[in-house]
């Protein structure tokens, strides 16, 4: 082969690589998960029962108190604080037990999504790593750490922590560079669409789930096959 010639395969051969690798997709890495409602979830009814006999209000005025609660919060203060200042405003001298109770019902209140656990541990075992996304408060989130449930996912990002909510754009974006990996290789799981369709704005292939079995079935038409399946 003449010198020319090596030029012009060379040429073409380069065109054809480049072409190749930049249409090959990412390879999918991580899966990210929501927790309320996908891994595990709240009686709620129970929760807003010790609310309102706590503070002798009706659900009206339960619903004011927590959206002000999560205004107080995103300025700094923290939900323990937040209640002890809303007993002084309603008159009440709570006992001094009432915290540890009130985490006593968040515990009791919260469960597994029978099936959802398991498919994370699958997913580990299929070499996926599994990470979390979640918004929730800082003493719900001492009550859930101390349940175990974050020890399943690496890492944990807790809107309290990272200063952002989903459906935030800013919260996505703030997962990403934690893990280091381009969108296209990650896949979120949310049980509230407008969250699901958030991660989607920023190209990250996202699914809306229901309950454990529709999960699988939106995971094998994306190529994953649970081994225990």
């Amino acid at each position: 082969m003449n010198k020319k010639t090596f030029v012009i395969v060379f040429y073409f051969l380069s065109m054809f690589l480049a072409r190749s690798s930049a249409t090959q997709p990412f390879r999918l890495e991580v899966i990210v998960f929501d927790f309320g409602g996908v891994i595990a979830q709240a009686d709620v009814t129970q929760m807003a029962d010790f609310l309102m006999q706590s503070f002798k209000i009706n659900k009206e005025e339960l619903s004011t108190a927590l959206k002000n609660m999560q205004d107080f919060i995103s300025n700094g203060g923290s939900e323990k604080e937040y209640w002890q200042q809303y007993a002084c405003s309603k008159q009440i001298s709570l006992s001094n037990h009432w915290i540890d109770e009130w985490a006593t019902v968040i515990q009791k209140s919260i469960s597994d999504i029978s099936g959802s656990k398991e498919i994370v541990i699958a997913l580990q075992e299929n070499g996926y790593q599994t990470a979390m996304l979640s918004d929730v408060t800082q003493y719900q989130a001492e009550m859930i750490r101390k349940m175990g449930y974050y020890d399943l996912f690496s890492p944990v990002l807790l809107s309290y922590e990272i200063g952002l909510k989903k459906p935030d754009p800013e919260a996505f974006k703030k997962l990403l560079e934690k893990l280091h990996k381009p969108a296209s290789s990650v896949i979120f799981i949310d049980d509230r669409v407008e969250n699901v369709n958030a991660a989607r704005d920023l190209g990250i292939d996202s699914i809306q789930f229901f309950n454990p079995e529709q999960l699988k079935r939106e995971l094998v038409t994306r190529g994953i096959v649970l081994k225990n399946d």
